[in-house]
Formats: C-alpha cells, structure tokens, sequence
C-alpha cells in the first residue's frame, strides 16, 4: 500500500508551479479579451527565457508566437497535419 502512494506523488517545483502561473495569466493576450484563432483550442502558451511559446496540447511540437512578430499559421497547419 505505501508504494502505491508514492507511485502517484508528482514532483512540484517552483518552476512548474511559475509556468503554471504564466500559462493562466497568458489566457489573452494584448488585451482583445479572448483568442481568435483555432489554434489556441491545440496549444498552451509559455515564456521561454523571456519570449513567448506555444505548445501542442498532443506532443512535444513548439513554436514562437509573440503576438507582434508571429503568427498562428504554422500551428493551425500543424493541427491539420495531426
């Protein structure tokens, strides 16, 4: 029984718990309110050193998506491709 319970224990550190945080303050982003692209119902947003990512919900695909310089094409491509 007690192997069991340390089978499920997750490790928490308070880097995973930071881009937790971030992932919930990126929900919008540049104040519009919400997302407008399909894309966002596939990927999470993160920063990586200061720039803005996103990952695919269903494997370990990323891509650049600052919101000034990028734009989601190449995700909703990467969705038609899965």
């Amino acid at each position: 029984k007690m192997n069991d319970d340390i089978d499920n224990v997750v490790a928490v550190t308070s880097e995973s718990i930071e881009k937790l945080l971030i992932q919930e303050k990126l929900t919008t982003v540049g104040g519009k309110g919400r997302s407008r692209s399909d894309a966002w119902n596939h990927f999470t947003r993160y920063l990586d050193g200061g720039r803005m990512r996103a990952q695919c919900n269903y494997c370990p695909t990323n891509y650049a998506c600052d919101s000034n310089t990028n734009g989601t094409t190449n995700m909703n491509k990467h969705i038609d491709y899965q």
